[in-house]
């Protein structure tokens, strides 16, 4: 048995924005676009012929990414990006009355000066909206499988992002908010959760400690992550990705299974698999060894309660991991590796 203190992490990526146009008036058109390369140009009136362009912004060591800010033919916010020429993603805000934007948080990284990295966050003013409220907004399979979580339909909601990206077919839909959330110790109030439902219904993930939008930044280029899960699991179906930390998920469906595999990319640009896992139930028929790990460590732990089982696997094998809470803040993750 292999004992793993649970810790959690949120990282931001960082960037620089070098250039921008901002839209100062009324006349939302693609003028705004004029100082864009033509190709990317020709790919957004092409991909979005109803948008009203509010500005662009250009960003990275070699002007090499673009933002394109823009309203919809429903007058939702939209944010489309490019790097070197190729259309990555599309985030949409669902936000009634929203009136967001990335404002930059200066950060000093190096004791001896400033840092060039400028991080984004999202800052909004917006009146906020709960699942009914936007119910016309998201598909219905999205709707169906966020109700059936148990969440309180009047949940008020921080964001709805709605979220295209090359190389996936599906759509992903995001849904952050505050809320009580119950670990079986306990209640806590003003909880975040981070949910990700996938168009056709299918629930990728529920982090009910992720205490920041894991995408709500400028997105990594996708396309190799992608690639390097589909390699790795050659039947499997694409569904989404995310960040968790510096590492990249692909969400595949496998096995009929969905899976989560996790991805890291170093600054060499070298990707390699960091592990893959999948949620248990929790009353899941385990091994006899898996269960002789569990019962020794609630042996030694009798007030500890087991909140979640997983399957995960990384280069040193296959594991059953189980999460206990000793106290309503304090948890601890053990793996029974599979032999």
């Amino acid at each position: 048995m292999k004992t793993l203190k649970a810790f959690l992490t949120c990282a931001l990526m960082a960037t620089t924005i070098i250039a921008c146009d901002k839209n100062n008036d009324d006349n939302t058109d693609d003028s705004h676009l004029k100082d864009l390369p033509e190709y990317i140009q020709r790919d957004f009136s092409s991909r979005y012929p109803d948008a009203k362009v509010d500005g662009f912004c250009l960003f990275g060591d070699s002007l090499n990414m673009a933002e394109i800010d823009f309203y919809d033919k429903d007058g939702l916010s939209n944010m489309a990006y490019y790097k070197d020429g190729k259309w990555l993603s599309n985030r949409k805000k669902i936000n009634l009355d929203a009136d967001s934007d990335l404002i930059p948080v200066i950060d000093i990284l190096d004791k001896d000066g400033p840092s060039n990295m400028v991080y984004y966050e999202w800052m909004s003013n917006s009146k906020n909206i709960t699942l009914d409220a936007a119910s016309d907004l998201v598909p219905e399979k999205v709707h169906d499988t966020f109700s059936k979580l148990g969440i309180p339909k009047a949940q008020i909601f921080e964001h709805i992002f709605e979220d295209s990206k090359s190389g996936i077919e599906q759509k992903q839909y995001q849904f952050a908010f505050v809320g009580t959330y119950n670990f079986g110790m306990g209640e806590i109030d003003n909880y975040a959760n981070n949910i990700i439902i996938a168009e056709d219904g299918t629930l990728l993930s529920h982090n009910d400690y992720q205490l920041c939008d894991p995408v709500k930044i400028f997105p990594y280029d996708n396309t190799d992550f992608i690639q390097f899960a589909q390699s790795k699991y050659p039947d499997a179906k694409i569904l989404g990705t995310t960040y968790d930390g510096r590492n990249v998920v692909v969400f595949i469906s496998h096995e009929k299974i969905v899976k989560h595999v996790v991805i890291y990319k170093d600054d060499s640009n070298k990707i390699s698999w960091v592990k893959t896992w999948y949620p248990l139930d929790i009353n899941t028929n385990l091994p006899e060894s898996a269960i002789e790990d569990k019962n020794d460590y609630l042996s030694q732990h009798p007030d500890a309660k087991l909140t979640a089982i997983r399957h995960e696997e990384d280069a040193t094998g296959a594991y059953y991991c189980f999460t206990f809470y000793l106290t309503i803040d304090s948890g601890e993750i053990i793996s029974s590796k599979i032999e």
